[in-house]
C-alpha cells in the first residue's frame, strides 16, 4: 500500500527477489473541471510496476500522452486584437469618468488583461490549447465585470458589451472549428 498525505493506493508488486520499479502518477479524467474534481480522491494516486527503462523516462513519455495539455493552442490574432482594444478601450473609460466610484476597478481590469492578452502574444509558441483557452475565457468574465461598472451612456456600455461577446464567441468559434 502507497500513502502520500491523504491519498492512498494499493499497488501489486511482483514475488522474487529482482529489483522492480513502481511509476506512481495521479490518475485524472482529462477533461477540464473533471481534472480538478478528480484530484481530490483518495484513490487519485495510482502506480504500476514497469521495467527501469520505462520507469527513468516516465516523465518524458506518461503525461505527453495528455491530448489536451500536449495540444498547440489555436490562434485568431484579429480576435487578440479585439480584446487588446477593449482593454484599452476600459483604460481610456476609466481616466474618462472621474465621477465613478469604480474608477480604479475599470482602469485595473483593462491594464491586467492588457498585459495578459499581451503575455499570450509573446507565449505564442509556447503556450497550450488549455491555457490559451482559460486566460481568454478569464479576460472575457474581467471585461463584463468592467462593463457593469461604466456608468457614463448606454451607447459605451452597449458597444462594450458587443464587442466583449464578439471577443467571446470568436474565441470559441475558433477553438471549436477544425
Amino acid at each position: 500500500m502507497v500513502k502520500l498525505d491523504f491519498y492512498r493506493s494499493e499497488i501489486a508488486l511482483p514475488k522474487g527477489g529482482s529489483p522492480y520499479y513502481v511509476m506512481l502518477y495521479m490518475d485524472f479524467r482529462d477533461r477540464f473541471l473533471v481534472r480538478h474534481i478528480d484530484v481530490f480522491k483518495r484513490k487519485c494516486l495510482s502506480g504500476r510496476v514497469v521495467e527501469r527503462q520505462e520507469f527513468e523516462n516516465f516523465w518524458v513519455d506518461f503525461y505527453n500522452k495528455s491530448s489536451l495539455l500536449s495540444k498547440p493552442a489555436l490562434w485568431n490574432t484579429p480576435n487578440l486584437i479585439l480584446g487588446m482594444l477593449v482593454s484599452a478601450a476600459l483604460i481610456v473609460r476609466s481616466v474618462v469618468e472621474q465621477n465613478n466610484t469604480a474608477q480604479e476597478l475599470l482602469f485595473l481590469i483593462g491594464v491586467g488583461s492588457l498585459l495578459s492578452l499581451i503575455a499570450v502574444i509573446v507565449e505564442k509558441a509556447r503556450i497550450q490549447q488549455y491555457d490559451y483557452d482559460a486566460r481568454i475565457t478569464a479576460t472575457a468574465c474581467a471585461f463584463f465585470l468592467a462593463i457593469c461598472f461604466v456608468e457614463d451612456g448606454f451607447a459605451a456600455k452597449f458597444l462594450l458589451l458587443a464587442f466583449n461577446a464578439t471577443f467571446l464567441l470568436k474565441s470559441f468559434a475558433v477553438v471549436k472549428s477544425p
